[in-house]
């Protein structure tokens, strides 16, 4: 028998609890112990859940992002190109360089607000050098660039989220080991001079459990 640490994942340390909590109340002498583990198991269980759907809500939150700057990226590619039909492909105009200034890659490297003031100030060059592209493209550009800026900002904040429920789940299973302690020094108190007896309540670890015992860690 050994309990887990709080580095272990949160289903092993509930596999543990689920035993443990069987185990006591399986006995009239210990039942009255299983009150806090099944408290801890609830709390970590719940924690858990709660950290699997903010994983969830930072994945679809990131890949809307992606989705966001691509369409951002593929618009500007688009416009560049349409600008370089208009100067002869002749990127040292002074028309090619308002509108770009540091090139095409280094504006698409650009992501969030930054990348949204740099698109603003290539629609209002646009519109000075070139008002048939920025006819075309420019109100398009505009409603991208704010949309990756959105896309990016609820990606930071399911990202936040993550963070604090991840950190709520750590607590969760420091409890809960905590109270596996508890009963641990219960146990031997209430069989003194049988720490075999004790340690029966507890599952075994891989190490210890026989081959094809499901107590034993997989």
């Amino acid at each position: 028998m050994s309990l887990p640490t709080d580095d272990r994942a949160s289903t092993i340390i509930l596999r543990d609890a689920r035993y443990h909590r069987a185990s006591i109340k399986a006995d009239p002498t210990t039942a009255h112990l299983a009150e806090r583990v099944e408290t801890g198991e609830r709390v970590l269980r719940d924690a858990a859940q709660a950290t699997e759907a903010a994983e969830d809500a930072r994945v679809e939150a990131y890949a809307r992002l992606v989705r966001a700057d691509y369409a951002l990226d593929a618009r500007t590619r688009r416009v560049e190109l349409e600008v370089l039909t208009a100067v002869l492909r002749d990127r040292s105009t002074p028309g090619y360089r308002a509108c770009f200034p540091q090139g095409l890659t280094a504006l698409i490297a650009l992501r969030g607000e930054e990348q949204e003031r740099a698109t603003r100030s290539l629609v209002a060059a646009l519109g000075v050098h070139f008002p048939d592209v920025a006819a075309a493209h420019g109100a398009a550009l505009t409603e991208l660039a704010a949309a990756a800026v959105t896309a990016e900002r609820a990606w930071l904040e399911t990202e936040r989220l993550l963070s604090a429920a991840m950190g709520d789940e750590r607590l969760a299973r420091v409890e809960l080991i905590r109270a596996l302690q508890r009963n641990e020094g219960a146990l031997i108190e209430l069989f003194p001079g049988d720490k075999r007896q004790a340690k029966s309540y507890f599952r075994k670890s891989a190490r210890r459990g026989r081959k094809g015992d499901p107590s034993g860690e997989e």
